[in-house]
């Protein structure tokens, strides 16, 4: 299963107490292992549930070897080891599927590595030299991506609760969200019961 969770700030050092408090909220979505990193404005966070790869080759966040790109990784690349048999230039240091969209986006960027995916996946891919976030989500939607956005912090995690541990996000209600509850029994995508997530 696993659980993944970040924060990209504007504006301020992120605060680690708080950071702390989401990844510890996803705990029971992978526990074999949990990993963080913190960069200033930046943290990401991952809960392991270790399936491909059972050893610590597979700890994330996980780095390219030049340590210039970053991924918080859940879900199951399923032609992995297709893809990563066109990745001949690239020295992989783990028998894991996300090493290989680690490289896949090195050798052919963002979009026609994920056009070559098939899987079900979410993740946060940060590559510190371009100064760059890439929040990715499966086509359908399997693996759940949550965010907030309030044009000076994104955060998003595995599940909302993660999320509600910040302490820069407004819990504020979100009054269409509660009305389609009442009148439809759920709230459609892309809303939650709050504001801005």
């Amino acid at each position: 299963m696993c659980g993944i969770t970040g924060h990209f700030s504007k504006t301020k050092l992120v605060d680690k107490t708080s950071c702390l408090s989401m990844l510890k909220t996803i705990e029971h979505r992978g526990p074999d292992d949990s990993g963080d990193y913190f960069e200033d404005r930046v943290f990401l966070g991952h809960q392991r549930l270790s399936i491909i790869d059972l050893t610590d080759r597979g700890h994330q966040p996980m780095w390219s070897l030049d340590k210039t790109i970053g991924i918080v990784y859940n879900g199951e690349i399923y032609n992995f080891k297709e893809i990563k048999a066109e990745l001949p230039e690239f020295q992989f240091q783990s028998e894991t599927d996300t090493e290989v969209i680690i490289y896949a986006y090195k050798k052919w960027g963002i979009e026609k590595a994920i056009n070559k995916f098939n899987g079900m996946f979410s993740f946060c891919l940060y590559d510190k030299e371009k100064r760059k976030a890439f929040f990715v989500r499966d086509r359908i939607g399997i693996k759940p991506f949550v965010y907030y956005w309030d044009k000076q912090n994104f955060l998003f995690a595995s599940e909302l609760k993660a999320i509600l541990q910040s302490d820069v996000v407004s819990r504020t209600i979100n009054p269409s969200a509660v009305y389609n509850y009442f009148i439809y029994r759920y709230i459609g995508h892309p809303n939650t019961i709050f504001k801005n997530i």
